[in-house]
């Protein structure tokens, strides 16, 4: 893997890199029906913000902490003004004597009132949708339900660019800035990811996790990935197919979605040789760097 930063510091595209390798998608193998939400629409908007946002979501993390404080609370305060105008969230910051318009402080965003996986369920779509969303641009998704609750989500175009975008901040940082637009990213899912590629770079390939672990383990042996996203029981559930399974080329393990320990992670890694890193801990370290999660 190469530095994706050059001498000046700045974020480098190699559009390139990546000809030769195309995204491949294994929902199939589930005996499942094929769910592929990439469009041209979304494919234009990425093409278009990897050039003109990525650099900028790159250096985030390298910014001052006073810097990246002040962010992260103007960040904060332009959603709650925004969850404010969608009634399932003014409902709940009236009935808690929040007032419209947002926060000023950390202080009043921790006094937020907690939203409830059921509560977002009885409330879907009319009642935590915003009014100036224009639905039939949206994707409907779902979470994993690996907490026993599935939970149905809609999204649109600009926040699943950026989600993408920032997906290749995550994996760059966990793999001390090792990540390039040549590697590929198998994803063990419930469902795909969004797009499958940026312009033909940053390969995303789709393993079902409905796929039995020896499945899977054969795929994982053809496509030879640099990165694997996954949930630790999956994970787990691989772990006895290892010594079939070639990681010649494998350099992260990022797992997500459900809770692991960083004990188990660590023993994960003990015996695959490879870097296990979850999404949501910041203080895990891939080769001497700090990691963020998107």
């Amino acid at each position: 893997m190469n530095d994706p930063f050059n001498s000046a510091g700045r974020f480098t595209i190699i559009s390139q890199a990546a000809q030769g390798r195309r995204a491949y998608n294994f929902w199939e193998r589930s005996c499942a029906p094929t769910n592929l939400t990439e469009t041209p629409l979304l494919d234009a908007r990425l093409r278009d913000m990897l050039e003109s946002d990525l650099p900028a979501i790159m250096q985030a993390p390298f910014q001052c902490k006073e810097k990246t404080s002040a962010a992260q609370l103007d960040c904060a305060a332009r959603l709650v003004r925004y969850a404010s105008e969608i009634p399932v969230y003014r409902e709940k910051y009236r009935r808690a004597g929040i007032a419209p318009g947002g926060i000023n402080s950390w202080e009043e965003f921790r006094k937020l009132p907690l939203m409830t996986k059921p509560e977002l369920q009885a409330a879907y779509p009319e009642g935590c949708v915003h009014s100036s969303v224009k639905r039939d641009t949206c994707f409907q998704t779902r979470s994993s339900g690996s907490s026993g609750v599935s939970l149905r989500i809609m999204v649109d175009l600009e926040a699943i660019a950026t989600d993408t975008l920032q997906g290749v901040r995550q994996y760059s940082l966990q793999t001390g800035l090792q990540y390039r637009s040549s590697d590929a990213v198998a994803n063990i899912y419930t469902v795909p990811w969004w797009t499958n590629a940026i312009g033909g770079c940053y390969i995303n390939h789709f393993i079902s996790s409905l796929i039995s672990p020896a499945a899977t383990v054969d795929i994982l042996n053809e496509l030879q990935p640099e990165i694997i996203s996954l949930y630790p029981s999956n994970l787990d559930a691989l772990m006895p197919h290892r010594k079939r399974w070639t990681r010649d080329r494998l350099s992260l393990i990022v797992t997500h979605s459900e809770q692991s320990t960083r004990d188990t992670r660590r023993g994960w890694a003990e015996l695959l040789a490879t870097p296990v890193l979850d999404e949501y801990e910041p203080r895990e370290r891939a080769l001497g760097r700090p990691t963020h999660s998107r």
